[in-house]
């Protein structure tokens, strides 16, 4: 009973996607309906996903579904379909189906596979995913080879939901910027579950089930804590594992372990290489030992040019950058849902999050904070300790700089509070997300004190402007670029934060950090090339 009132009412120019159904198409109001929404969401950017839901029985002519496919899909990004759904949007001639079960639509359908998907490809689609069953699915791209992403081999009780809980994790990779195969990773495991439980509607999994579910079926991951560097464990860990390759990150040096792996004619990689100037200079002492222990590894990979430059110095050779494999990860989550009270509590106030700090550096981020209230007195400090155990010096801090009880409130005690609440002290672990989405400023801590700082590409993501301390010598690269493309400040002293009193500055700011942030990553699959590049040499 969809209809185009119920479309415009939807307001789908807010959407970031828009899932369709196949289904939709085989009745008015709704064909039109849908024809309707698609244009819509091509018109305002909106990425159109096509479930092809193939359900014989309701079609009058079974060869009319392959027709309003065909109609649909040059507005439509990605389609999701079985093989029998493809080869049915295809389909020219009734005779080649057979259906096995006329509540559920079980068809059978005889037809060239591969060529039914060239077909749906070369109307425009930019890819179709192929669910394959226990199998998992295939990608497909134009003028690319397929990638299969592999499922879960799981006990079948039903198969209602199956392709809405696919479906349903899918779309959530996608808006969490994750790749093709990750997206379809967490639809494997979603749809996988569903199946193993009676019913439909009324069992459908959370995202972190999802997650749980793929680590507890990782069979093919062993988890083994790494010996004490004596020779004796080494050799003892080395004849029980027989590891075809050895992959050591960042900074993680360890002599004896070297040593033994390469008598063994293994090959050796250390990625995201790190090297601060601190170690450098100590290593400079033993510059014979770090050269030699540098020279085992058959490749350096490493994570900025500054740490590939001291390595280099130190006896490195064969070294490249990728860049940061952090950044590759996910943008940390946001549950809106959970803080509905603090949306009332905060509206018309301007946030300014200080996350991360450490023992010593409230003073100096409650100092600025006082500075500011005056020329902006809405303002609300969302501060957000490395370690939330740490809630009570916190606390004594915030006195000690003359707030008074009444102007702080602790996360963990409430999400409500009014006008006059100043600070409110997030003391609670995985909610920064939602904090970084609604400011547009963010303190960084561990660079006030000597701690090296902390990843400002996490606030970046979010649009905000970074502003940190001079010693952030563990992300040098990151904050140097966002200095100069004009998305951070460098807090030499507490004048230097005025710049958040120019709202159309911070804007500016926040808006550069956020294309900064966007324009880096991919280091993990150069990274995951060039091992197999090894693996392969050394068969």
């Amino acid at each position: 009973h969809l209809d185009i009132d119920d479309v415009i009412k939807a307001q789908i120019l807010d959407y970031k996607i828009l899932l369709i159904s196949g289904t939709a198409l085989n009745i008015e109001p709704s064909k039109s309906a849908t024809f309707f929404a698609v244009e819509t969401a091509k018109k305002n950017n909106v990425k159109v996903l096509l479930d092809l839901d193939f359900r014989a029985d309701q079609w009058y002519d079974i060869r009319s579904f392959g027709l309003m496919i065909r109609a649909i899909i040059p507005n439509v990004k990605i389609a999701i379909g079985t093989e029998e759904e493809i080869l049915a949007a295809t389909l020219d001639d009734s005779s080649k189906v057979k259906i096995k079960n006329q509540q559920i639509s079980s068809p059978e359908i005889k037809g060239d596979i591969d060529n039914s998907i060239n077909q749906l490809l070369f109307l425009g689609l930019e890819v179709l995913i192929v669910k394959r069953g226990e199998k998992g699915v295939s990608i497909y791209k134009s003028n690319s080879n397929p990638q299969d992403v592999p499922g879960f081999p799981v006990k079948i009780l039903n198969v209602l939901g199956a392709g809405d809980a696919f479906a349903g994790g899918f779309i959530y990779g996608i808006l969490k910027g994750w790749d093709l195969y990750k997206a379809c990773r967490i639809g494997n495991a979603s749809g996988a579950q569903v199946v193993t439980k009676r019913g439909c509607a009324n069992f459908m999994p959370s995202i972190e089930e999802s997650l749980k579910f793929i680590e507890r079926n990782l069979k093919r991951v062993i988890h083994q804590y790494f010996p004490w560097d004596a020779k004796t464990y080494c050799d003892r860990f080395l004849k029980n594992w027989r590891p075809d390759i050895a992959i050591f990150l960042e900074s993680e040096i360890w002599p004896n372990h070297l040593i033994q792996i390469k008598k063994r004619g293994i090959p050796i990689v250390l990625v995201n290489a790190r090297m601060t100037e601190k170690s450098k200079v100590r290593w400079l002492k033993f510059k014979k030992t770090i050269s030699h222990l540098l020279s085992i590894f058959s490749l350096i990979i490493s994570q900025d040019n500054t740490s590939k430059k001291r390595l280099e110095e130190l006896g490195a050779k064969n070294t490249l950058i990728y860049g940061n494999l952090k950044h590759d990860s996910d943008i940390l989550p946001v549950n809106s849902r959970i803080f509905s009270q603090f949306e009332i509590s905060c509206s018309g106030r301007n946030i300014l999050v200080a996350s991360s700090t450490h023992i010593g550096e409230e003073v100096r981020v409650l100092k600025i904070f006082k500075n500011l209230l005056p020329s902006i007195p809405n303002l609300l400090l969302v501060l957000a300790p490395r370690h939330p155990d740490r809630r009570n010096d916190v606390i004594d801090e915030i006195k000690k700089a003359g707030f008074f009880t009444s102007d702080f409130i602790l996360r963990s005690n409430s999400l409500n509070f009014d006008k006059n609440t100043k600070i409110f002290i997030l003391d609670s672990i995985g909610e920064l997300g939602y904090f970084y989405k609604k400011a547009n400023s963010v303190i960084l801590g561990g660079a006030f004190k000597k701690l090296g700082g902390h990843n400002p590409i996490e606030p970046a993501r979010f649009g905000n402007a970074i502003f940190t301390g001079v010693n952030f010598y563990n992300f040098e690269e990151e904050y140097n670029n966002l200095v100069e493309c004009n998305g951070a400040k460098v807090l030499k002293d507490d004048r230097d934060i005025e710049i958040i009193k120019d709202a159309d500055l911070v804007k500016k700011m926040a808006i550069n950090s956020k294309n900064y942030a966007e324009s880096i990553g991919g280091a993990a699959d150069k990274i995951v090339l060039k091992i197999v590049g090894l693996l392969n040499e050394n068969q």
